[in-house]
């Protein structure tokens, strides 16, 4: 608030202490393990994020079955062993809950647990439950270690315990003493759950959990309390159920929780300590800049440096340790036990980019596509959310596309009246997505500065908003008043114009920081030219000048001399899950085909790797789909689940209308993961067939791994911003002739393409996402017969085409080569070995292929 309005009682002494107390103490005290990301459960037990319940925060209705007898005195409940193999933990407790609040608990102990390394766990023990209605026990823990290896300490959250006193250790037996909790329990009364670290000198950390709390309310329906299963040998757990001192209308299930299963540090909260933690840094170096005492100050700017390395060091952790480099994507969230939380996850989700912290490139491109591959059916308030997340990554037309979605679904059921008093955030929300995220105006009173960037869409020719505030703050009733002094209007003419007019009663000159989305050496104020500067935004390249803007002045900035038409952003990958179809038909010999999971329910793993999505089957099986011949390539890899560890053995074979595409071979579970890569072009039937490798079925389950279809998609070249544009002669020209003329060569006129005259070059940067490139090109018929240029083209510096001399008198010369993989494209015209005279050489319909 005070970046955008001047007003320093924003920094008052209220505001800074209340600030620190957030981020010291609030911080700390939700941090449920220590890692410095506040937790949506902490040590207090606060109430979970409203998505918490989504996905794996509860058992899955397919991994639990619910019966009511006829009598509805009985029933039974099945929890299965899948259940227990995807979570792989060795303690959990359950709470089952019936309708109207009627609830039961059940202990389960999973002996002899093993990774996929068929190690076991450092500690005996992930999770602890003791009554709080009881004294507090000692806890004792076996340790496994190797020879050498030592404890080096133990923590909760991030307090270090001291040895001999909160725990002790006797051989390979740590000892939590009851003195520890019992203490914090009765002087502290929000504290319920302990998350305990164990370091070891071998630099392992270990972790386990100590819940407090009460189950003496719990019904007696469930026939079990505790139960043991063995890992090597996981069987479903069977419940039968006495309702008969239950009312009937407590009798249906309502869902089984496991609190340690539930999301515990979540993308959004992440995502809003991260900017509120840079937002106290600039709140600590803007109070520096209103101090008159230098020790005061440089306590300021330390304690600024301080929440700046805060900030990193989340940022970091966040794309090192939310990362997942096998499935290619971002978890939401971790559970209380450390694992990670995959898929749509709403706020979980979506918050990610709207906070910053995707890595910008590849890693931000495929996760902003699944948050729009996820999103349609959203409520219009989550969906005013989503134009900031891809605004903030530079892909504009999907910024606009969810502001015109999220507006359509609040007006289309909603009278005048009802508009007026429905959700007033999604006004709020959606002037903050035009003025701050579409038109990027930043004002910063107290710097004398404003702050533009233009990301309308392609399809959008200008927008103009007039009388933007500059300096209004409110803070008290005394403030409910509107300065019409200080004022400025803002036009954007689609991403290459910008204009600002500052107020005749302004108060001040300001500074106007014009950006621009591209590296362009020049910008063009009042189209006189001005070397530009260079930044960037979440991997966004951006040129930008600064100016001062009078009282009464009004100011064009410009990325080209007035008659440049420059480019506008690339389309989006278009890649698409094969999972999200749905197959014509489907079978297998054995088992259910399952998505996203194996045959048996699990996680899909191949060779050790996970991987979230993809079809889980057994042979013999086919499963069939209609492409409809709008795909380009299907690219995916196979294997045989980890599940039945060295066993089984099956071939996977693809067939393209009834043709084969791709054969495996025979493949054992002993084998990693197989890729493969197929040419679908024009095809309309995939088949994916699995076969026994010979020997029966037996153990056969068979993993189809991260299955996409690429869509053929012709885009035009005139999408992408050169990064840099050199001609001989005159001006380039996009949709025009050197002259600014149709584009015309040998009669033929071309809508779109780029006049330039020899010898010029121009660069642009494909970032590897296209296959082929398709053009046009010869000598524009306004020479008259005259000129001679030579085209050629440059991948990554080396020459992949160099056309023959054409002359004015020659036709269109076409052009179509492949350029997979390559990141930078240089187009080149040269003279025809004579001088540069007369060449106006024209590049027609430039199309890039993905």
């Amino acid at each position: 608030m005070y970046e955008q309005t001047g007003d320093p009682r924003w920094l008052n002494d209220t505001f800074m202490d209340y600030g620190k107390q957030l981020h010291e103490q609030f911080a700390s005290r939700y941090d449920f393990n220590g890692n410095g990301i506040v937790d949506n459960r902490g040590n207090e037990g606060i109430l979970p994020t409203l998505w918490e319940f989504e996905g794996a925060s509860h058992i899955a209705e397919d991994e639990l079955t619910f019966t009511l007898e006829a009598d509805e005195q009985t029933g039974q409940l099945i929890i299965k062993k899948e259940y227990f193999a995807r979570l792989g933990v060795q303690d959990m407790g359950l709470k089952v809950r019936f309708r109207n609040g009627k609830d039961d608990y059940l202990s389960v102990r999973i002996n002899n647990l093993t990774d996929a390394n068929n190690d076991a766990p450092v500690l005996n023990h992930d999770y602890f439950f003791f009554e709080n209605t009881q004294t507090v026990p000692d806890i004792p823990l076996t340790f496994t270690v190797a020879d050498g290896v030592s404890l080096q300490g133990v923590t909760d959250g991030d307090t270090l315990l001291t040895l001999g006193i909160d725990y002790t250790v006797v051989g390979n037996v740590i000892t939590l003493k009851s003195g520890y909790m019992d203490n914090l329990l009765r002087t502290q009364s929000y504290r319920y759950k302990f998350s305990f670290g164990f370091a070891f000198s071998d630099g392992n950390t270990e972790r386990m959990v100590v819940e407090a709390g009460s189950r003496t309310y719990a019904k007696d329906i469930l026939s079990l309390k505790t139960i043991d299963l063995d890992w090597n040998n996981l069987t479903d757990v069977v419940l039968d159920l006495d309702f008969s001192d239950t009312p009937v209308d407590n009798r249906d299930l309502y869902r089984i929780e496991n609190s340690m299963n539930r999301v515990v540090e979540a993308g959004d909260t992440l995502g809003v300590q991260y900017q509120a933690t840079l937002a106290y840094e600039k709140m600590l170096r803007a109070k520096a800049d209103l101090v008159a005492d230098q020790q005061i100050v440089d306590q300021l700017i330390s304690d600024a440096d301080t929440y700046q390395a805060k900030a990193a060091l989340l940022l970091n952790r966040f794309q090192q340790d939310w990362y997942d480099d096998n499935s290619a994507t971002y978890a939401r969230a971790f559970d209380g036990y450390g694992n990670a939380i995959f898929g749509w996850g709403h706020e979980n989700s979506f918050f990610m980019p709207m906070k910053e912290l995707l890595e910008p490139g590849q890693k931000a491109n495929d996760y902003l596509q699944f948050i729009h591959d996820n999103s349609e059916n959203l409520n219009e308030e989550a969906k005013t959310y989503l134009p900031e997340a891809f605004f903030n990554y530079g892909q504009n037309d999907r910024g606009w596309y969810w502001m015109q979605t999220g507006l359509e679904r609040f007006f289309s059921d909603r009278t005048p009246e009802q508009q007026a008093k429905t959700y007033p955030e999604i006004a709020f929300t959606n002037v903050s997505n035009l003025i701050t995220h579409m038109m990027g105006y930043q004002p910063k009173v107290h710097q004398g500065k404003i702050e533009t960037l233009s990301r309308l869409p392609a399809t959008m020719e200008f927008v103009q908003v007039d009388n933007l505030p500059v300096g209004q703050s409110i803070m008290d009733v005394n403030d409910y008043s509107r300065n019409i002094d200080d004022m400025v209007n803002l036009r954007h003419q689609s991403s290459h114009t910008s204009t600002l007019s500052n107020s005749a009663t302004s108060s001040q000159p300001l500074i106007w920081k014009a950006q621009f989305a591209g590296s362009f050496d020049t910008l063009y104020v009042d189209e006189t030219p001005f070397t530009a500067s260079s930044t960037s935004i979440n991997g966004v390249a951006l040129s930008y000048v600064e100016l001062n803007i009078d009282a009464g002045q009004t100011i064009t900035i410009s990325t080209n001399d007035g008659t440049v038409i420059p480019p506008v952003e690339p389309p989006l990958p278009t890649d698409t899950d094969l999972t999200s179809l749905t197959p014509v038909s489907q079978q297998a010999d054995w088992g259910t085909i399952q998505t996203d999971k194996s045959v048996n329910g699990n996680p899909l793993r191949v060779g050790g790797q996970t991987y979230a999505k993809g079809i889980g089957t057994h042979a013999t099986s086919q499963i069939v789909y209609d492409l409809a011949g709008q795909y380009s390539q299907f690219n995916a890899s196979v294997g045989v689940d980890d599940e039945v560890s060295n066993g089984g053995s099956v071939q996977f074979k693809v067939f393209l209308d009834g043709v084969l595409g791709f054969d495996s071979g025979v493949l054992t579970g002993a084998d990693g993961a197989v890729p493969l890569s197929v040419d679908v072009s024009g095809a309309f039937e995939l088949r994916l067939v699995v076969e026994d490798g010979g020997d029966g079925i037996n153990s056969d389950h068979a993993n189809w791994l991260t299955p996409q279809l690429t869509v053929d998609s012709d885009v035009s070249l005139l999408t992408l911003t050169p990064t840099s544009i050199s001609t001989g002669w005159g001006t380039t020209h996009f949709n025009n002739s050197v002259e600014g003329n149709p584009l015309t060569i040998n009669g033929t006129v071309y809508s779109d393409g780029i006049g330039t005259h020899s010898t010029s070059a121009i660069v642009y940067d494909l970032q590897g996402q296209y296959q082929r490139f398709q053009t046009t090109v010869g000598l524009d018929d306004e020479t008259g017969n005259n000129g001679s240029v030579a085209f050629e083209i440059y991948l990554d510096g080396t020459l992949a085409y160099a056309s023959p001399v054409l002359l004015g008198t020659d036709a269109g010369h076409d052009i179509d080569i492949d350029i997979s993989g390559a990141i930078e494209m240089t187009l080149i015209t040269t003279d025809g070995g004579d001088n540069i005279n007369h060449d106006h050489a024209d590049w027609g319909a430039p199309m890039l292929r993905q």
